[in-house]
């Protein structure tokens, strides 16, 4: 099932709100499952942006954790943005991966919420 099917037949049942969240972050090298945002109740659709600044290693490790408990990562290095877009979201976190680049990984992010009331 498509995003936007999967969105239509949800839009059928409830009312659909837009919010859109944003800041920066800046972790120690090394260290793991910063929680950037989080949810009691599921996301419907979530779309994610990172920007990495500057990093102590590769890059920063992105996992997105579903209300089923599916865990999506990805990895963004530094100087780079990447966006993805997510079904049923209860949590962002990142991880800086340690190295000797730089002593902090430092980034912004954006996360665009859809959701149903």
């Amino acid at each position: 099932m498509s995003v936007y099917t999967w969105c239509y037949e949800k839009e059928k049942e409830k009312e659909r709100v837009t919010d859109c969240i944003a800041g920066h972050f800046s972790l120690a090298c090394g260290e793991n499952n910063v929680v950037l945002w989080e949810s009691k109740k599921s996301v419907a659709v979530c779309t994610l942006s990172i920007f990495l600044a500057e990093s102590c290693g590769e890059g920063v490790t992105v996992q997105v954790l579903s209300k089923k408990g599916a865990v999506d990562s990805f990895i963004v290095t530094p100087n780079n943005t990447r966006s993805r877009t997510f079904i049923d979201v209860k949590e962002i976190s990142v991880s800086c991966d340690p190295g000797l680049q730089s002593s902090f990984c430092y980034g912004r992010y954006c996360c665009d919420l859809h959701y149903f009331i």
